[in-house]
């Protein structure tokens, strides 16, 4: 019995013992058994992994990994932290050879991801060894035993984000609520399956994540759906490099991450996405402000390649924007053009393919030199588009009350094309701050520039129409206008200023030449391009030698009228040179000069001229002749030199210019007739030959009453110095000879009459069927008043000339009438819309067949209306006649109308009243 005693004894000593070990064991095998783990963990790694220390729970089976890190290397501080890593094990199952996990907590993970200067992140320096392939000859030896985990947890783990390749640098934080997995299954020899789901936070936006993760001995891949809402984007695209530094804004995004590695090399590394922003900005690195700026934006495919260190965006998408195209020292720059980067040692690379743009606006700042440094243009649509070499893009705007289209190829050679349609003059004058400025015109045509090293060259075609400048407030007379000018550019450039034109096409043209005390308008205009000249060491004035800022190949001008104004005098003399049509070749300025020069017009429409010759430099040789020139109105000119006033007379002249060296030879032939003086001072010519002027050149006239004399003209263009050849000398010497010789001469210029001279003018033009006075009528008869108030020796006669279109739109009202009040039928409806169209003065559309036979059926039966056309023309005429003489102050007398004999034949052309002005 007492051995049975101290059996019992000994078997309690070693059951407590064991007992004890086992306490033990459990107490403080965890901490012995941390360092190895941690050894273990990263020798099979590669990478520092440090457990703190590993506590056990044998009755529940649970083991919790507590103070993880996980580093590149020792030396180097930890990227990832763990709080906790808590495993629950199914131990009877287990125990039954399937190894299987309940559940895989991490409790309050922590990774410090950064993106330094090289724009890498370091995050990849954990997966570096997964990327090189196995060193070893033979693979390691399978193991089919697989484990399984049915729940994985992350609880209140935060990814910190520090972004070193900005300035100053940026931080953000992804936020790891909740993220759980089921049925994680890892088998043997690195074998792996997992799927994972999180719902967490990005800063403080919603965001959702989906991941598989699949993996074999050799392989593995990784993939997942990313998806927030709301996010700030700058801090977003810290996690998505695009290569732009400077962004703002927030975005709606849902991105896929695809990782890769077959037979132990990384393979595949990219990311895939598509996005909404909303407020963005973004700027290129270098940039002091954002280039872009959008209400909304829309990115379909955002393609990420983390191996080739590349971004490939699609097509984006960009509503209610504000873009930058600046121009710089070093080029011209687009919004998204930039290959982004964070500086000089960055090797990312971000490519897009296309931009579309919705309505929005475009700030063109330095584009045009010159110009207004920021032009604003508001845009309808457009795309950018990103070749390989060079960016393209083409922009629907409007400006200055017109469409503007932009085209462009941006690359070291760049390409502009502008495409006015409908543009306002007057603003675009201002903004390119030419020095006059326009009160009207609309610019159509295209202009391209070409942007390289150097000054910005300019070619392309321009039409311009309606325009008319903006005179000086004290001088409202000196205007210039056209109706259409047509400009086709060779290279040019604007700064400096030469202006190349291949050809020139000028249509009603108007300019106001005035001549005051200070100079002559235009030609007090400034004149760009001019060098000032210095003076000469003699102290003489010397000549002006300018580069020529202008040159014009081929040019013609039709339609045009010059008003010339001369206020030295008083009263002031005026006279209309109209009519003008004209050529030229090889015209520059300055110094003024043309290979060859023809302008042909008339003076006061009543005294033809032509003008030819050819211009260069100093050196010029011209002909010039005019008809029928009426001496009264130049009478201001010569009577302080003659002594007497010019009653009447009228001239031929015929003169050729030459000019050689400044020095000017001319030689005037002049045919002068119906010559009446009036004494209004001292006979000066008249004292130097011995008789009264009027007597002398009574002797002078021919037997049909003409003076022919011959005066040449000497002096120096650059001096302004000229004076008359010996022009009472011979002229007057010649004819007393041939009075003398020939006494019928005399008799003749005694005895005959002169024939009473008419002048034909253009008519005053009247709408079809119409007695009221449109613009064109009232500035007609305004243009007739005047050169009536300038030739008071002549008066007007005002012929009625009804035309084909009065007798249509009468016959047209009557046939109008009689449709309204006929039976309705699908022809008379037809019919009626197309008369009724016509009457409007819209263009109809053809009729057809059995509508168009009807019409000719309803005019022939419609009589033409004589008695009404016979009271319109008289209505017209008295309607002009009541303007000349009550509105303008036109003599009665001098205003006569004619009477309009009925005429089944009516001319073809504009219906009007005639206008003849008549001498005697």
């Amino acid at each position: 019995m007492a051995g049975r005693k101290r059996r019992g004894v000994r078997a309690l000593a070693w059951g407590a013992a064991g007992l004890l070990i086992v306490i033990s064991v459990i107490g403080f095998a965890p901490t012995v058994l941390a360092p190895l783990v941690s050894a273990r963990l990263s020798s099979q790694s590669g990478l520092a992994v440090r457990v703190g220390w590993i506590s056990w729970n044998p009755l529940v089976a649970s083991v919790a990994l507590r103070d993880v890190t996980i580093a590149p290397d020792a030396s180097e501080p930890p990227i990832v932290t763990i709080g906790a890593i808590r495993v629950n094990v199914a131990l009877r199952r287990w125990v039954g050879g399937e190894r299987l996990f309940d559940s895989v907590v991490v409790e309050r993970p922590w990774v410090a991801l950064q993106r330094t200067a090289s724009g890498d992140f370091n995050l990849a320096a954990l997966f570096r060894a997964h990327a090189e392939p196995a060193t070893s000859a033979e693979p390691p030896p399978a193991d089919d035993r697989s484990l399984r985990v049915a729940t994985f947890r992350i609880v209140g783990g935060s990814v910190r984000f520090r972004d070193e390749t900005t300035t100053p640098v940026l931080e953000t934080s992804l936020y790891l609520d909740d993220v759980e997995a089921h049925d994680v299954a890892l088998s043997g020899g690195g074998a792996a399956e997992i799927r994972l789901r999180a719902a967490s936070r990005l800063d403080e936006a919603p965001m959702t994540l989906d991941l598989t993760y699949r993996a074999s001995a050799d392989h593995s891949d990784l993939a997942a759906h990313f998806a927030v809402t709301g996010a700030s984007l700058s801090r977003t695209l810290l996690y998505v490099p695009l290569g732009w530094q400077k962004v703002a804004g927030t975005i709606d995004v849902e991105l896929t991450y695809q990782r890769r590695i077959v037979g132990g090399a990384l393979r595949a590394h990219s990311l895939g996405a598509q996005a909404h922003l909303r407020d963005v900005a973004i700027g290129e690195p270098w940039a002091v402000e954002p280039s872009l700026r959008a209400k909304r934006v829309r990115l379909g495919e955002i393609a990420v390649d983390l191996i080739r260190r590349r971004t490939d965006v699609g097509i984006v998408d960009v509503q209610d924007f504000s873009a930058l195209i600046a121009r710089t020292e070093d080029g011209l720059h687009l919004p998204l053009a930039s290959s982004g980067g964070g500086g000089p040692d960055t090797q990312w690379r971000t490519t897009l393919r296309t931009v579309t743009l919705g309505s929005g606006e475009v700030l063109l700042r330095n584009v045009i030199p010159d110009a207004d440094p920021e032009i604003r243009m508001p845009v309808e649509r457009g795309t950018i588009t990103f070749p390989h070499d060079h960016v393209a893009f083409a922009i629907t705007g409007t400006l200055a009350g017109g469409k503007l289209d932009v085209k462009g190829r941006v690359a070291k050679s760049s390409r502009i094309t502008f495409t006015p349609r409908d543009v306002a003059l007057p603003e675009v004058v201002s903004l390119l701050r030419l020095p006059v400025a326009f009160s009207a015109g609309r610019v159509d045509g295209q202009l391209v520039a070409h942007v390289a090293d150097g000054p910005v060259r300019y070619t392309g075609t321009l039409a311009i129409r309606g325009a008319k400048s903006v005179p000086d407030a004290a001088r409202p007379e000196d205007v210039f206008a056209w109706d259409e000018l047509t400009l086709t550019l060779a290279e040019t450039t604007f700064v400096p200023l030469d202006l190349h034109v291949s050809r020139l096409a000028l249509a009603w043209p108007y300019l106001m030449v005035h001549r005051e005390a200070t100079g002559v308008y235009p030609l007090t205009l400034s004149r760009p391009g001019t060098d000032a000249p210095a003076p000469s060491p003699d102290g003489e004035q010397p000549t002006a030698h300018a580069r020529p800022w202008l040159r014009v190949d081929t040019g013609t001008i039709h339609g045009g009228r010059i008003e010339l104004y001369d206020t030295t005098l008083s009263p002031a003399f005026g006279m209309d040179l109209a009519d003008l049509a004209g050529s030229f070749d090889d015209l520059s300025a300055a110094p003024w000069s043309a290979a060859r020069l023809q302008l042909a017009g008339a003076g006061d429409e009543l005294s033809p001229f032509h003008l030819d010759g050819t211009a260069r430099g100093h050196d010029a040789a011209l002909g010039f002749t005019i008809e029928r020139l009426r001496l009264p109105p130049l009478s201001r000119y010569l009577e302080p030199s003659l002594g007497y006033e010019i009653a009447s007379g009228i001239a031929r002249i015929e003169s050729t210019v030459d000019v050689e060296h400044a020095a000017l030879d001319a030689r005037n032939e002049l045919a002068l007739s119906r010559l009446a003086l009036r004494r209004s001072g001292s006979d000066v010519v008249g004292d130097a030959i011995g008789m009264p002027l009027p007597v002398a050149l009574a002797l002078m006239k021919d037997l049909r009453g003409n003076i022919h004399l011959t005066v040449p003209v000497h002096g120096n263009v650059a001096s302004s110095e000229y004076r008359l050849g010996s022009l009472v000398g011979n002229a007057i010497r010649e004819g007393l000879i041939g009075a003398v010789s020939t006494p019928l001469r005399l008799l003749g210029s005694i005895f005959r009459r002169d024939d009473t001279e008419s002048y034909d003018l253009e008519p005053v033009p009247f709408p079809p069927g119409s007695a009221a006075l449109g613009p064109d009528g009232d500035a007609r008869v305004a243009q007739v008043a005047r050169l009536l108030g300038r030739h008071t020796e002549l008066r007007a006669s005002l012929i009625p000339v009804p035309a084909s279109a009065d007798v249509v739109s009468f016959r047209d009202e009557a046939m109008i009438t009689q449709l309204e009040h006929a039976e309705r039928t699908l022809t008379g409806d037809a019919l009626l819309a197309f008369l009724r169209a016509r009457r409007a003065g819209a263009s109809p559309a053809p009729l057809a067949p059995e509508v168009a036979a009807a019409l000719r059926e309803l005019e022939e039966a419609t009589p033409v209306p004589l008695e009404r056309i016979a009271a319109l023309a008289a209505e017209r005429t008295a309607l002009v006649a009541r303007a000349l003489t009550k509105t303008h102050g036109i003599e009665i007398p001098r205003v006569r109308e004619e009477q309009w004999e009925p005429t089944d034949a009516l001319p073809d052309s504009t219906p009007g009243v005639d206008l003849q002005l008549r001498g005697g």
